[in-house]
């Protein structure tokens, strides 16, 4: 049986990638887009909810960046595909929102991994083994069905 996309953003991150350049890594492997040095180190501060900050979900940024990669504009004035990116981001944030309850990775996750106390219950409890994948496959499943079904 072939793994899906999902499944090879959790090995990616299980591996040592975080989050975010695990999902990215992964999809733009999936849409055969170039891996360059760029890929995954442009994603290298968004892990944690973006620089451990607990914000956004690493998983959503990185399915952001590959969707600005596969329809996102070059030029100024190409306003349909900034547009186009625009809209298929947020359909995947409010989708992830619904099924998870929030995209915030400090609520996800219950740690705050700015102090070394949430950082260490982060660790103890073995949360990036045992509830970061879940929302891994979510986001990298999600937006290849999404960037799919728009046949980009």
């Amino acid at each position: 049986m072939s793994r899906n996309v999902g499944d090879k953003a959790v090995e990616l991150f299980t591996s040592g990638y975080n989050c975010s350049e695990s999902v990215l890594l992964a999809l733009t492997r999936e849409f055969h887009k170039p891996t360059n040095r760029i890929i995954p180190s442009i994603a290298t501060g968004f892990g944690g909810g973006i620089a451990r900050t607990g914000s956004t979900c690493g998983t959503l940024t990185g399915a952001t960046m590959t969707i600005g990669l596969m329809v996102g504009r070059n030029k100024p004035d190409e306003h349909e595909k900034r547009d186009a990116v625009y809209e298929m981001a947020s359909k995947m944030i409010v989708e992830f929102e619904k099924q998870f309850g929030t995209s915030l990775c400090k609520n996800l996750t219950n740690c705050d991994l700015r102090t070394h106390e949430g950082y260490e219950k982060f660790k103890s409890q073995k949360i990036r083994e045992n509830v970061c994948p879940k929302f891994i496959r979510w986001a990298a499943n999600y937006a290849a069905r999404l960037m799919k079904t728009d046949k980009i």
